[in-house]
């Protein structure tokens, strides 16, 4: 991820949250540096020691940036240099409503799990320091010795199923296919300027509950049918832009997590692999059959060390003089887009909260919601991100402005919930007949 950084792509992401109640900037700031402590990766920047690189602790103090607009964040304040800086920044935003905190992290601190993990920290610090009632967090302990597990791509107990037949179908398919792009509209302007980080959506706890049993009606898992709406709304999109999508190629990139039981008290890190499914646009269509054939391949992958294929190339690559520039550097476009899912925000807190109508109490405050988006490489036009709090599926579009600026990239998140929203019709057409 350090390797990946550039100009105008950097490998940052955005986490936002939103607090109610009242909220105290000075606690705030003690609670994030009583965190930081807690999580040496995020407080540290990468030094460069006879060619190699190195994670060192910085000794600069931690400022959190404090502005009365809560929407004036220019999309440069995403970047970080990890030579100079370290691996998150914060700023913090009040206006009469509501308290935002924007997070922006460097992934190759840390993944999405791990930045959740220290953002629990921080409300679980600061709801400890300003409880006033028997609603007190419980912080959970952290091991720095964890960090050392994070190499590793399995548990020793545990290996998974390796073969080499797939090992070389999957080498083949990598570098004989070539992922389409995204369609960049006609009607798109050549300057425009991203107004946000993301562009965010949600279905509500009702709807939510319809598409997984939905998908527990079809035996798959909730992200199978995540991941076919969207490759449904990749081919769909290219196809109202006059692309033959049914002739082009389509890959998306999935981060999955390589934490094992030995990770629990891991703090804030990348412990990510990445696994590609590629498709052809003849292949994808919006059925049963369909996601039925997704379901088993992603099940394939995820339970053999088919996994933590892309990380053993990198591994490679490392090893090999100018490698890793070459593998980060080249014009190539890997995937077509991004599909990240942290699962259950709460689940992944090292900290446990009281809870109010399912939100998370900490102190003085309530966690009303959390958004965040993975970052893009350049020739990748699109990230989707999603996660659930409170029952709600929340969903945030990372687009590259310069294929889908503002109205366009509103248009793409539409055309996805829609797809989404499909599912939920089907469940309630079924519960109609049922009765």
């Amino acid at each position: 991820m350090f390797a990946d950084d550039r100009p105008g792509y950097p490998m940052t992401f955005v986490i936002e949250i939103r607090l109610s109640g009242d909220f105290r900037f000075e606690e705030f700031s003690s609670a994030c540096s009583s965190a930081l402590a807690r999580h040496p990766l995020l407080c540290s920047h990468v030094s460069r020691i006879r060619g190699k690189l190195y994670w060192t602790k910085s000794h600069r103090p931690h400022d959190i940036e404090r502005d009365l607009d809560i929407d004036s964040l220019p999309a440069s304040w995403q970047e970080i240099d990890l030579t100079t800086e370290t691996g998150v920044k914060l700023r913090v935003s009040e206006d009469d409503q509501e308290t935002l905190v924007t997070f922006v992290f460097h992934h190759a601190a840390t993944d999405g799990i791990g930045a959740i993990r220290f953002i629990g920290d921080v409300l679980g610090i600061y709801g400890i320091q300003t409880a006033e009632n028997d609603e007190v967090p419980e912080l959970h302990s952290l091991s720095n010795e964890a960090l050392l597990a994070r190499g590793q791509l399995w548990d020793q107990a545990s290996v998974p199923d390796r073969s080499w037949k797939r090992t070389l179908r999957h080498m083949l398919e990598f570098s004989t296919c070539f992922p389409a792009s995204i369609a960049k509209p006609k009607t798109a302007s050549e300057n425009s300027l991203r107004e946000h980080f993301f562009v965010s959506r949600q279905l509500n706890r009702k709807l939510h509950s319809r598409l997984k049993n939905r998908a527990h009606q079809l035996g798959v898992h909730p992200n199978d049918i995540y991941l076919s709406c969207y490759f449904f709304t990749m081919k769909a999109w290219n196809q109202a832009q006059g692309r033959k999508a049914e002739r082009e190629s389509y890959r998306v990139l999935i981060p999955t997590s390589l934490r094992t039981s030995q990770h629990d008290q891991l703090s804030a890190a990348n412990v990510l692999s990445m696994i590609l499914i590629h498709l052809t646009g003849s292949k994808i269509e919006n059925s049963t059959h369909f996601i039925l054939n997704l379901h088993r391949r992603m099940s394939q992958i995820l339970n053999t060390a088919d996994s933590r294929f892309l990380v053993r190339v990198l591994q490679i690559a490392s090893r090999l003089p100018g490698g890793m520039f070459v593998s980060t550097r080249n014009p190539i476009r890997y995937c077509t887009g991004v599909l990240a899912n942290v699962g259950d925000v709460k689940r992944q807190f090292n900290c446990r909260f009281p809870l109010r109508k399912g939100k998370c109490v900490a102190g003085s405050v309530v966690l009303e919601s959390l958004y965040g988006a993975a970052p893009i490489r350049k020739g990748t036009a699109i990230g989707v991100s999603l996660g659930t709090y409170a029952g709600e599926l929340l969903v945030n579009f990372n687009c590259d402005s310069k294929v889908l600026p503002n109205e366009q990239a509103e248009s793409f998140a539409d055309l996805y919930m829609s797809k989404l929203s499909e599912f939920t019709d089907e469940m309630k057409e079924d519960d109609v007949l049922s009765k």
